[in-house]
């Protein structure tokens, strides 16, 4: 093979590199909601709780998902909150919260894929448990319980805002 070529094969596999590589943490914008694209993660700026809420279009419904080396950050783009399991609860099902980012696995979330539409969103601080609606409050919550992927309360479908 000529040098000629061999310098447009690397041209080619170069620019194949850099175009298919997205940049370190780069953050994409989503809404979260549940299976049926009926309610959607809700951040406030009033109450650390994380609600299911109906759609409304504003950015309290949308979320910075962020790829980082062992699972996602999800950050609120309402309050700049990452979406987070309090590491210090001892309770069976901790709350699922949004907090000032502190880089630790409890704000870090694994997507495990549970249909061909639908996510759950497993902890990396809390091995084995996944963000579950509870609808047991008006507006339902969101809490941590064990992971069941097909508990239909713990798939979500991750959209476009």
């Amino acid at each position: 093979m000529s040098i000629r070529r061999l310098g447009i094969l690397a041209a080619v596999v170069a620019g194949l590199v850099v175009a298919t590589t997205a940049p370190a943490h780069a953050a994409t914008r989503h809404r979260i909601a549940d299976a049926n694209g009926r309610t959607f993660a809700t951040a406030s700026n009033t109450d650390q709780h994380v609600t299911m809420q109906a759609p409304t279009g504003r950015t309290n419904q949308t979320w910075e998902i962020t790829l980082m080396s062992i699972g996602d950050r999800v950050t609120s783009v309402l309050t700049g909150g990452c979406l987070a399991v309090p590491a210090a609860w001892t309770g069976l099902h901790p709350p699922v919260i949004q907090r000032n980012c502190q880089g630790t696995p409890h704000e870090r979330w694994q997507r495990v894929r549970t249909t061909s539409t639908t996510v759950a969103f497993r902890n990396v601080g809390l091995q084995g448990r996944c963000m579950t609606i509870d609808r047991g409050f008006t507006p339902a919550r969101l809490f941590a319980h064990p992971c069941d992927f097909g508990a239909v309360n713990q798939q979500f479908r991750v959209m476009a805002p």
